[in-house]
Protein backbone atom coordinates (compact mmCIF):
# COMPACT_ATOMS: atom_id res chain seq x y z
CA UNK A 1 0.00 0.00 0.00
CA UNK A 2 1.63 3.82 -0.86
CA UNK A 3 1.54 5.91 1.61
CA UNK A 4 -1.01 9.21 1.42
CA UNK A 5 1.10 12.36 0.56
CA UNK A 6 -0.75 13.68 3.05
CA UNK A 7 -3.10 12.56 6.30
CA UNK A 8 -4.96 16.19 6.02
CA UNK A 9 -8.49 14.49 5.02
CA UNK A 10 -9.27 17.42 2.64
CA UNK A 11 -6.10 16.30 0.42
CA UNK A 12 -7.33 12.65 -0.45
CA UNK A 13 -6.33 11.54 -3.62
CA UNK A 14 -7.21 7.42 -3.80
CA UNK A 15 -10.07 5.66 -2.45
CA UNK A 16 -7.39 4.24 0.06
CA UNK A 17 -7.05 7.62 1.22
CA UNK A 18 -10.57 8.56 1.66
CA UNK A 19 -10.90 5.07 3.43
CA UNK A 20 -8.08 5.51 5.61
CA UNK A 21 -9.56 8.83 6.36
CA UNK A 22 -12.74 7.02 7.39
CA UNK A 23 -10.50 5.21 10.24
CA UNK A 24 -8.70 8.04 11.45
CA UNK A 25 -11.01 10.55 11.70
CA UNK A 26 -14.56 11.17 12.54
CA UNK A 27 -16.98 13.10 11.40
CA UNK A 28 -20.33 15.19 12.07
CA UNK A 29 -21.99 12.22 10.83
CA UNK A 30 -21.00 8.54 9.58
CA UNK A 31 -22.78 6.07 7.59
CA UNK A 32 -23.34 2.62 9.00
CA UNK A 33 -23.22 -0.57 7.41
CA UNK A 34 -26.98 -1.01 6.45
CA UNK A 35 -26.03 2.87 4.61
CA UNK A 36 -27.98 4.67 6.93
CA UNK A 37 -26.47 8.43 8.20
CA UNK A 38 -26.13 8.20 11.90
CA UNK A 39 -24.24 11.16 14.37
CA UNK A 40 -20.92 10.48 14.92
CA UNK A 41 -19.78 13.33 16.83
CA UNK A 42 -22.94 14.98 16.37
CA UNK A 43 -25.42 13.32 19.11
CA UNK A 44 -28.18 14.73 16.75
CA UNK A 45 -29.41 17.44 14.71
CA UNK A 46 -32.31 19.81 13.62
CA UNK A 47 -33.95 21.41 10.53
CA UNK A 48 -33.49 25.13 11.27
CA UNK A 49 -35.97 27.52 9.87
CA UNK A 50 -37.38 27.32 6.53
CA UNK A 51 -35.45 24.18 6.10
CA UNK A 52 -31.95 25.49 4.12
CA UNK A 53 -30.12 24.05 6.81
CA UNK A 54 -29.17 22.35 10.07
CA UNK A 55 -28.17 22.49 13.53
CA UNK A 56 -25.75 19.85 14.82
CA UNK A 57 -25.39 19.14 18.60
CA UNK A 58 -21.70 17.80 19.06
CA UNK A 59 -21.39 15.52 22.23
CA UNK A 60 -19.08 17.09 25.16
CA UNK A 61 -17.07 13.69 25.01
CA UNK A 62 -16.13 14.01 21.46
CA UNK A 63 -11.84 14.34 22.22
CA UNK A 64 -8.69 14.53 19.73
CA UNK A 65 -6.42 12.14 20.56
CA UNK A 66 -4.09 14.61 22.12
CA UNK A 67 -6.98 14.79 24.61
CA UNK A 68 -8.30 18.09 23.57
CA UNK A 69 -12.24 18.76 22.86
CA UNK A 70 -13.46 18.11 19.10
CA UNK A 71 -15.48 21.99 19.18
CA UNK A 72 -17.72 23.06 16.21
CA UNK A 73 -14.56 25.82 15.20
CA UNK A 74 -12.37 22.80 14.14
CA UNK A 75 -15.62 21.71 11.64
CA UNK A 76 -15.68 25.58 10.68
CA UNK A 77 -11.37 25.94 10.04
CA UNK A 78 -11.69 22.81 8.10
CA UNK A 79 -14.35 23.48 6.17
CA UNK A 80 -12.09 27.11 4.95
CA UNK A 81 -9.56 24.57 4.31
CA UNK A 82 -11.58 22.58 1.79
CA UNK A 83 -12.44 26.13 0.03
CA UNK A 84 -8.69 27.01 -0.10
CA UNK A 85 -8.09 23.86 -2.11
CA UNK A 86 -10.55 24.96 -4.69
CA UNK A 87 -12.12 21.36 -4.52
CA UNK A 88 -15.80 21.44 -6.01
CA UNK A 89 -17.99 21.31 -3.91
CA UNK A 90 -21.61 20.15 -4.12
CA UNK A 91 -24.39 22.55 -5.87
CA UNK A 92 -26.30 23.47 -2.29
CA UNK A 93 -23.37 25.10 -2.26
CA UNK A 94 -22.64 26.66 -5.73
CA UNK A 95 -23.11 30.37 -4.53
CA UNK A 96 -20.03 30.16 -2.38
CA UNK A 97 -18.47 27.95 -4.54
CA UNK A 98 -18.75 30.71 -7.21
CA UNK A 99 -17.51 33.34 -4.84
CA UNK A 100 -14.15 31.35 -4.38
CA UNK A 101 -13.61 30.90 -7.90
CA UNK A 102 -13.74 34.90 -8.30
CA UNK A 103 -10.92 34.31 -5.02
CA UNK A 104 -12.53 35.38 -2.28
CA UNK A 105 -11.49 32.69 -0.01
CA UNK A 106 -11.49 34.98 3.31
CA UNK A 107 -15.26 35.58 4.30
CA UNK A 108 -16.89 36.27 7.62
CA UNK A 109 -18.89 33.06 9.56
CA UNK A 110 -22.15 34.61 8.57
CA UNK A 111 -21.40 33.91 4.51
CA UNK A 112 -19.15 30.86 4.69
CA UNK A 113 -22.64 28.95 5.04
CA UNK A 114 -20.65 27.28 8.32
CA UNK A 115 -20.48 28.61 11.57
CA UNK A 116 -19.80 27.67 15.46
CA UNK A 117 -22.95 29.08 17.51
CA UNK A 118 -21.02 28.12 20.79
CA UNK A 119 -18.31 25.34 21.53
CA UNK A 120 -20.65 22.34 20.91
CA UNK A 121 -23.68 23.98 18.95
CA UNK A 122 -22.63 24.39 14.79
CA UNK A 123 -24.85 25.49 11.79
CA UNK A 124 -24.82 25.07 8.49
CA UNK A 125 -26.89 26.72 6.25
CA UNK A 126 -27.04 25.82 2.65
CA UNK A 127 -28.64 27.67 -0.98
CA UNK A 128 -31.53 24.83 -1.31
CA UNK A 129 -33.36 22.63 0.76
CA UNK A 130 -31.30 19.27 1.27
CA UNK A 131 -30.89 15.95 2.83
CA UNK A 132 -28.04 15.18 1.08
CA UNK A 133 -25.95 17.49 3.37
CA UNK A 134 -26.26 14.85 5.92
CA UNK A 135 -24.58 11.97 3.48
CA UNK A 136 -21.84 14.16 2.78
CA UNK A 137 -20.85 15.41 6.19
CA UNK A 138 -19.77 11.62 6.64
CA UNK A 139 -17.17 11.97 3.66
CA UNK A 140 -13.56 12.65 4.08
CA UNK A 141 -13.65 16.56 2.33
CA UNK A 142 -16.23 17.19 5.92
CA UNK A 143 -13.68 15.76 8.28
CA UNK A 144 -12.21 18.26 11.39
CA UNK A 145 -9.31 19.67 11.39
CA UNK A 146 -7.63 20.44 14.74
CA UNK A 147 -7.71 24.18 15.13
CA UNK A 148 -5.89 24.01 18.34
CA UNK A 149 -2.76 22.43 16.13
CA UNK A 150 -3.64 24.72 13.25
CA UNK A 151 -2.88 28.01 15.35
CA UNK A 152 0.43 26.13 16.01
CA UNK A 153 1.59 24.30 12.50
CA UNK A 154 -0.77 25.71 10.64
CA UNK A 155 -1.35 23.43 7.38
CA UNK A 156 1.21 21.09 8.76
CA UNK A 157 -0.70 20.09 11.66
CA UNK A 158 -0.90 17.03 9.68
CA UNK A 159 2.75 16.42 8.90
CA UNK A 160 3.55 15.91 13.11
CA UNK A 161 4.24 13.13 14.93
CA UNK A 162 2.60 11.31 16.25
CA UNK A 163 -0.88 12.62 14.37
CA UNK A 164 -3.38 13.53 16.30
CA UNK A 165 -6.93 12.47 15.12
CA UNK A 166 -10.48 12.06 16.01
CA UNK A 167 -11.31 8.68 14.60
CA UNK A 168 -11.97 4.92 16.07
CA UNK A 169 -8.62 4.63 15.02
CA UNK A 170 -4.75 6.15 15.65
CA UNK A 171 -2.18 5.92 13.51
CA UNK A 172 0.48 3.65 15.20
CA UNK A 173 3.44 3.44 12.06
CA UNK A 174 3.91 3.34 8.67
CA UNK A 175 6.58 0.72 6.83
CA UNK A 176 6.81 0.03 3.20
CA UNK A 177 3.25 -1.04 1.88
CA UNK A 178 1.84 -1.22 5.70
CA UNK A 179 -0.27 1.07 7.39
CA UNK A 180 -0.77 -0.11 11.41
CA UNK A 181 -3.57 1.83 13.30
CA UNK A 182 -4.56 1.35 16.50
CA UNK A 183 -8.05 1.88 18.41
CA UNK A 184 -8.05 5.31 19.98
CA UNK A 185 -9.44 5.02 23.76
CA UNK A 186 -10.16 8.94 23.44
CA UNK A 187 -13.31 8.08 20.20
CA UNK A 188 -16.38 8.83 21.79
CA UNK A 189 -17.92 5.28 20.50
CA UNK A 190 -14.17 3.69 21.83
CA UNK A 191 -16.10 1.02 23.75
CA UNK A 192 -18.09 -0.07 20.98
CA UNK A 193 -14.82 -0.43 17.75
CA UNK A 194 -14.55 -4.14 18.69
CA UNK A 195 -10.69 -4.68 16.58
CA UNK A 196 -8.10 -3.13 18.11
CA UNK A 197 -5.21 -3.10 15.90
CA UNK A 198 -5.63 -3.15 12.11
CA UNK A 199 -2.73 -3.52 9.52
CA UNK A 200 -3.56 -2.55 6.11
CA UNK A 201 -1.64 -3.65 3.15
CA UNK A 202 -0.32 -3.84 -0.39
CA UNK A 203 -0.70 -6.93 -2.10
CA UNK A 204 3.19 -7.46 -3.49
CA UNK A 205 3.92 -7.36 -7.55
CA UNK A 206 5.50 -10.85 -7.71
CA UNK A 207 2.64 -13.01 -5.90
CA UNK A 208 -0.73 -14.10 -6.22
CA UNK A 209 -4.13 -13.66 -4.18
CA UNK A 210 -4.34 -16.90 -3.15
CA UNK A 211 -0.62 -17.66 -2.40
CA UNK A 212 -0.13 -14.73 -0.46
CA UNK A 213 -3.65 -14.88 1.77
CA UNK A 214 -2.18 -18.61 2.29
CA UNK A 215 0.91 -16.77 3.66
CA UNK A 216 -0.70 -13.80 5.44
CA UNK A 217 -3.85 -15.04 6.75
CA UNK A 218 -4.89 -11.68 6.10
CA UNK A 219 -8.89 -11.39 6.84
CA UNK A 220 -9.79 -8.89 4.10
CA UNK A 221 -9.08 -8.64 0.91
CA UNK A 222 -10.72 -5.87 -1.21
CA UNK A 223 -11.82 -4.49 -4.13
CA UNK A 224 -10.66 -7.79 -5.99
CA UNK A 225 -11.27 -7.86 -9.98
CA UNK A 226 -13.91 -10.34 -11.10
CA UNK A 227 -10.53 -12.52 -12.41
CA UNK A 228 -9.06 -12.39 -9.28
CA UNK A 229 -12.78 -14.04 -8.05
CA UNK A 230 -12.72 -16.84 -10.82
CA UNK A 231 -8.87 -18.08 -9.57
CA UNK A 232 -9.67 -17.97 -5.38
CA UNK A 233 -13.21 -18.97 -5.09
CA UNK A 234 -12.19 -22.41 -3.70
CA UNK A 235 -9.68 -20.68 -1.20
CA UNK A 236 -10.99 -22.62 2.56
CA UNK A 237 -11.84 -20.46 5.27
CA UNK A 238 -12.64 -17.68 3.08
CA UNK A 239 -15.64 -16.43 1.18
CA UNK A 240 -16.54 -13.41 -1.39
CA UNK A 241 -18.98 -10.37 -0.39
CA UNK A 242 -19.99 -8.86 -3.97
CA UNK A 243 -20.93 -5.17 -3.23
CA UNK A 244 -22.81 -3.70 -5.68
CA UNK A 245 -21.21 0.40 -5.87
CA UNK A 246 -23.09 3.70 -6.59
CA UNK A 247 -22.48 3.32 -9.84
CA UNK A 248 -23.92 3.27 -13.28
CA UNK A 249 -22.99 2.73 -16.74
CA UNK A 250 -25.14 4.40 -19.25
CA UNK A 251 -25.71 6.24 -22.44
CA UNK A 252 -26.80 9.79 -21.67
CA UNK A 253 -29.27 11.36 -23.99
CA UNK A 254 -29.43 15.03 -24.76
CA UNK A 255 -32.98 16.10 -25.38
CA UNK A 256 -32.13 19.37 -27.22
CA UNK A 257 -30.40 17.33 -29.86
CA UNK A 258 -32.23 17.42 -33.11
CA UNK A 259 -31.61 13.77 -33.51
CA UNK A 260 -33.07 12.92 -30.30
CA UNK A 261 -36.18 15.96 -29.55
CA UNK A 262 -38.77 13.60 -30.42
CA UNK A 263 -38.95 11.18 -26.93
CA UNK A 264 -40.40 8.35 -29.16
CA UNK A 265 -36.85 8.00 -30.67
CA UNK A 266 -35.40 8.18 -27.06
CA UNK A 267 -37.57 5.50 -25.67
CA UNK A 268 -37.05 3.31 -28.76
CA UNK A 269 -33.16 3.60 -27.79
CA UNK A 270 -34.55 2.77 -24.21
CA UNK A 271 -36.44 -0.43 -25.09
CA UNK A 272 -34.28 -2.06 -27.32
CA UNK A 273 -30.62 -2.03 -25.08
CA UNK A 274 -29.92 -5.54 -24.42
CA UNK A 275 -28.93 -5.37 -20.44
CA UNK A 276 -27.99 -8.78 -19.98
CA UNK A 277 -25.76 -9.03 -22.97
CA UNK A 278 -23.59 -6.25 -22.27
CA UNK A 279 -22.90 -7.63 -18.60
CA UNK A 280 -22.31 -10.74 -20.17
CA UNK A 281 -19.87 -9.46 -22.66
CA UNK A 282 -17.77 -7.03 -20.00
CA UNK A 283 -17.61 -10.36 -17.85
CA UNK A 284 -17.36 -8.22 -14.39
CA UNK A 285 -20.55 -10.14 -12.69
CA UNK A 286 -21.90 -6.64 -12.62
CA UNK A 287 -25.80 -6.19 -12.02
CA UNK A 288 -28.18 -5.10 -15.34
CA UNK A 289 -30.15 -1.49 -14.24
CA UNK A 290 -33.73 -0.55 -15.32
CA UNK A 291 -33.35 2.46 -13.30
CA UNK A 292 -31.52 6.01 -12.43
CA UNK A 293 -30.89 4.91 -8.75
CA UNK A 294 -29.30 1.28 -7.70
CA UNK A 295 -30.43 -0.11 -4.31
CA UNK A 296 -29.36 1.21 -1.48
CA UNK A 297 -30.32 1.74 2.71
CA UNK A 298 -33.96 1.94 2.08
CA UNK A 299 -34.29 2.42 -1.43
CA UNK A 300 -35.25 -0.13 -4.03
CA UNK A 301 -33.77 -0.22 -7.39
CA UNK A 302 -36.23 -0.32 -10.02
CA UNK A 303 -37.13 -3.53 -11.30
CA UNK A 304 -37.19 -4.75 -15.05
CA UNK A 305 -40.21 -5.02 -17.21
CA UNK A 306 -41.83 -8.70 -17.53
CA UNK A 307 -42.38 -8.32 -21.31
CA UNK A 308 -39.75 -9.91 -23.05
CA UNK A 309 -36.62 -8.42 -25.14
CA UNK A 310 -38.38 -9.14 -28.35
CA UNK A 311 -41.53 -7.57 -27.49
CA UNK A 312 -39.94 -4.23 -26.53
CA UNK A 313 -37.89 -4.55 -29.75
CA UNK A 314 -41.30 -4.87 -31.65
CA UNK A 315 -42.58 -1.93 -29.60
CA UNK A 316 -39.35 0.65 -30.29
CA UNK A 317 -39.73 -0.23 -34.07
CA UNK A 318 -42.74 0.61 -34.28
CA UNK A 319 -41.73 4.15 -32.13
CA UNK A 320 -39.62 4.69 -34.94
CA UNK A 321 -42.06 4.55 -37.30
CA UNK A 322 -44.71 6.61 -36.20
CA UNK A 323 -41.52 9.07 -35.75
CA UNK A 324 -41.05 9.08 -39.51
CA UNK A 325 -37.38 6.48 -39.91
CA UNK A 326 -37.44 3.51 -41.47
CA UNK A 327 -34.59 1.20 -42.92
CA UNK A 328 -34.92 3.73 -46.53
CA UNK A 329 -34.41 7.04 -43.84
CA UNK A 330 -32.66 5.98 -40.95
CA UNK A 331 -32.08 8.45 -37.93
CA UNK A 332 -28.37 9.77 -37.58
CA UNK A 333 -26.88 9.64 -34.07
CA UNK A 334 -23.19 10.27 -33.25
CA UNK A 335 -22.41 7.86 -30.11
CA UNK A 336 -19.54 10.11 -28.14
CA UNK A 337 -17.27 8.17 -25.97
CA UNK A 338 -13.85 8.50 -24.38
CA UNK A 339 -10.97 6.97 -26.22
CA UNK A 340 -10.05 4.40 -22.71
CA UNK A 341 -10.44 1.03 -24.30
CA UNK A 342 -13.36 -0.24 -22.21
CA UNK A 343 -15.75 2.65 -23.24
CA UNK A 344 -14.78 2.18 -27.22
CA UNK A 345 -15.89 -1.45 -26.26
CA UNK A 346 -19.25 -0.46 -24.72
CA UNK A 347 -20.07 2.15 -27.31
CA UNK A 348 -19.63 -0.48 -29.82
CA UNK A 349 -21.71 -3.11 -28.49
CA UNK A 350 -24.39 -0.62 -28.15
CA UNK A 351 -24.39 0.08 -31.55
CA UNK A 352 -24.62 -3.55 -32.63
CA UNK A 353 -27.36 -3.73 -30.17
CA UNK A 354 -29.25 -0.59 -31.54
CA UNK A 355 -28.86 -2.11 -35.28
CA UNK A 356 -32.07 -3.24 -34.84
CA UNK A 357 -33.12 -0.16 -34.80
CA UNK A 358 -33.42 2.00 -38.47
CA UNK A 359 -30.78 4.20 -36.71
CA UNK A 360 -27.22 4.71 -38.47
CA UNK A 361 -24.90 5.32 -35.22
CA UNK A 362 -21.48 7.01 -35.29
CA UNK A 363 -19.11 6.98 -32.68
CA UNK A 364 -16.63 9.47 -32.03
CA UNK A 365 -14.04 8.92 -29.58
CA UNK A 366 -12.28 11.68 -27.64
CA UNK A 367 -10.16 12.24 -24.77
CA UNK A 368 -11.54 12.11 -21.37
CA UNK A 369 -11.39 15.53 -20.21
CA UNK A 370 -13.29 16.54 -24.25
CA UNK A 371 -15.77 14.31 -23.29
CA UNK A 372 -16.61 16.14 -19.89
CA UNK A 373 -16.46 19.41 -21.81
CA UNK A 374 -18.80 18.52 -24.44
CA UNK A 375 -21.47 17.37 -21.78
CA UNK A 376 -21.30 20.57 -20.25
CA UNK A 377 -21.55 22.44 -23.52
CA UNK A 378 -24.74 20.33 -24.38
CA UNK A 379 -22.64 19.09 -27.28
CA UNK A 380 -23.46 15.97 -27.94
CA UNK A 381 -26.65 13.88 -29.32
CA UNK A 382 -25.16 10.86 -26.87
CA UNK A 383 -22.92 9.75 -24.36
CA UNK A 384 -21.26 6.74 -22.97
CA UNK A 385 -21.17 7.70 -19.25
CA UNK A 386 -20.49 6.02 -16.37
CA UNK A 387 -21.98 7.90 -13.15
CA UNK A 388 -20.61 7.87 -9.94
CA UNK A 389 -22.43 9.22 -6.54
CA UNK A 390 -19.69 10.78 -4.61
CA UNK A 391 -22.17 10.54 -1.31
CA UNK A 392 -24.92 8.01 -0.36
CA UNK A 393 -28.31 10.01 -1.25
CA UNK A 394 -30.59 8.26 -3.43
CA UNK A 395 -31.09 12.30 -4.75
CA UNK A 396 -27.31 12.64 -5.88
CA UNK A 397 -27.57 9.76 -8.77
CA UNK A 398 -30.41 11.63 -9.77
CA UNK A 399 -28.72 15.17 -10.29
CA UNK A 400 -27.42 15.09 -13.86
CA UNK A 401 -30.61 14.89 -15.21
CA UNK A 402 -31.78 18.24 -13.39
CA UNK A 403 -31.26 21.95 -14.28
CA UNK A 404 -29.04 23.67 -14.57
CA UNK A 405 -27.43 20.63 -15.29
CA UNK A 406 -29.29 19.13 -18.52
CA UNK A 407 -31.35 22.03 -20.46
CA UNK A 408 -35.49 21.51 -19.47
CA UNK A 409 -36.19 23.31 -22.89
CA UNK A 410 -39.60 21.74 -24.11
CA UNK A 411 -39.51 19.70 -21.41
CA UNK A 412 -42.44 19.40 -18.54
CA UNK A 413 -40.09 21.13 -16.29
CA UNK A 414 -43.10 22.84 -14.04
CA UNK A 415 -43.88 18.80 -13.34
CA UNK A 416 -40.30 18.05 -12.50
CA UNK A 417 -40.48 21.39 -10.21
CA UNK A 418 -43.13 20.21 -8.35
CA UNK A 419 -41.87 16.71 -7.54
CA UNK A 420 -38.78 18.36 -6.30
CA UNK A 421 -40.50 20.16 -4.39
CA UNK A 422 -42.20 17.48 -2.82
CA UNK A 423 -39.01 16.12 -2.37
CA UNK A 424 -37.85 19.20 -0.12
CA UNK A 425 -40.39 18.51 1.98
CA UNK A 426 -41.54 15.51 2.28
CA UNK A 427 -39.28 14.69 5.58
CA UNK A 428 -39.64 10.38 6.80
CA UNK A 429 -41.57 9.62 3.43
CA UNK A 430 -38.83 11.66 1.20
CA UNK A 431 -37.73 8.64 -0.18
CA UNK A 432 -41.52 7.76 -1.82
CA UNK A 433 -40.90 11.08 -3.21
CA UNK A 434 -37.43 10.08 -4.59
CA UNK A 435 -39.02 7.19 -6.24
CA UNK A 436 -41.85 9.68 -7.96
CA UNK A 437 -39.29 11.47 -9.18
CA UNK A 438 -36.98 9.16 -10.74
CA UNK A 439 -39.94 7.63 -12.38
CA UNK A 440 -41.07 10.82 -13.77
CA UNK A 441 -37.61 11.39 -15.08
CA UNK A 442 -37.18 7.48 -17.21
CA UNK A 443 -41.04 8.78 -18.34
CA UNK A 444 -38.85 11.55 -20.01
CA UNK A 445 -36.20 9.11 -20.89
CA UNK A 446 -32.95 11.01 -20.82
CA UNK A 447 -31.28 8.08 -20.43
CA UNK A 448 -30.61 4.34 -21.53
CA UNK A 449 -29.25 2.89 -17.85
CA UNK A 450 -27.04 0.04 -18.80
CA UNK A 451 -25.52 -1.82 -15.87
CA UNK A 452 -24.37 -1.06 -11.97
CA UNK A 453 -21.24 -1.86 -11.52
CA UNK A 454 -19.87 -3.90 -8.52
CA UNK A 455 -17.16 -4.62 -6.23
CA UNK A 456 -16.02 -8.10 -5.03
CA UNK A 457 -14.16 -8.40 -1.88
CA UNK A 458 -12.65 -12.14 0.20
CA UNK A 459 -13.20 -12.44 3.43
CA UNK A 460 -12.06 -14.63 5.96
CA UNK A 461 -14.60 -16.74 7.72
CA UNK A 462 -14.12 -15.26 11.02
CA UNK A 463 -15.32 -11.62 9.97
CA UNK A 464 -18.52 -10.15 11.27
CA UNK A 465 -20.27 -7.20 10.39
CA UNK A 466 -19.54 -6.92 6.51
CA UNK A 467 -22.24 -5.78 4.61
CA UNK A 468 -22.79 -5.89 0.94
CA UNK A 469 -25.05 -2.54 1.02
CA UNK A 470 -23.93 -0.60 -1.60
CA UNK A 471 -23.87 2.35 0.32
CA UNK A 472 -21.54 0.59 3.16
CA UNK A 473 -17.43 1.77 3.66
CA UNK A 474 -16.68 -1.33 5.42
CA UNK A 475 -14.53 0.55 7.75
CA UNK A 476 -12.83 -1.34 10.56
CA UNK A 477 -15.20 0.57 13.20
CA UNK A 478 -17.66 -1.82 12.20
CA UNK A 479 -16.23 -4.94 12.00
CA UNK A 480 -15.32 -7.55 14.53
CA UNK A 481 -13.61 -11.28 14.43
CA UNK A 482 -15.20 -14.13 15.69
CA UNK A 483 -13.18 -16.20 17.95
Amino acid sequence: MDLPSSFDPRLNVTNTDSLLTLELFAGITRINRDGEVVGDVASHWERLEQGKGYRFYLRKEARWSDGEPVVAMDFVQGFRHLLSTGKPLPSWFMPLQADTAKGITVQPESALGMFAVSEHVLDIVVSSPTEQLLYWLADSAAMPLPSHLFEQFGLGWARQQPLVSNGPYLLAGTELNRIHLRRNPYYQDTEKVAIEQVVYERLPDNITLVRYLAQSQADVASGLAYFQIKGAKNLPDYHFSRQRRMTLLMFFMNPQAKALQDSRVRQALYLTMDRNMMVHNRDKGEEAMYGLIPDMADYAAQAGTQRTHSQQREQARQLMKSAGYNKDKPLPLRLVTSDREPSVIDAALAKRIWADLPVRIEIERAPFRDVVKRIQAGQFDMVRRMWQAEYGDPMRMLDIYLPPNLDWQGLPETQLQELLEEVSQSGRSRNQSIKALERFLLSQYLAVPVLQNVTYHLLANRVDGWSDNALARNESRWLSLAQ
